[in-house]
């Protein structure tokens, strides 16, 4: 377990919890049963996370930057697969037929 307000150990925790403190519990009125602070709280991480552009993730939402983080990586392995594997495929394939006699063809 990490202490609290352990920036160095847990950053990426650390500064979600300062964006809900400072976006949603400084912000909003809510009433205190957990019910309607879960409801609350729901609707703002999915304006947040579908609605808001985000600076440092190039103004798309953290949605939009999945799905293209997603196609691209997609992109990269289907790159990767035709980059690595059909050269292989059709390396093996000539190292095979190299060994076999074909007969002659004489054309007159």
């Amino acid at each position: 377990m990490l202490p609290p307000h352990s920036p160095k150990l847990n950053g990426h925790v650390e500064r979600a919890d300062r964006t809900h403190t400072e976006e949603f519990y400084e912000v909003k009125d809510f009433p205190l049963e957990i019910p309607s602070l879960n409801q609350a709280l729901q609707a703002w991480e999915h304006t947040n996370n579908t609605v808001r552009p985000h600076q440092t993730l190039g103004y798309l939402t953290p949605q939009e930057f999945l799905l293209k983080f997603a196609k691209n990586e997609r992109s990269k392995t289907l790159t990767y697969v035709l980059d690595e594997y059909i050269p292989l495929l059709f390396t093996k394939v000539s190292d095979t037929l190299s060994h076999i006699k074909l007969p002659e063809y004489h054309v007159h």
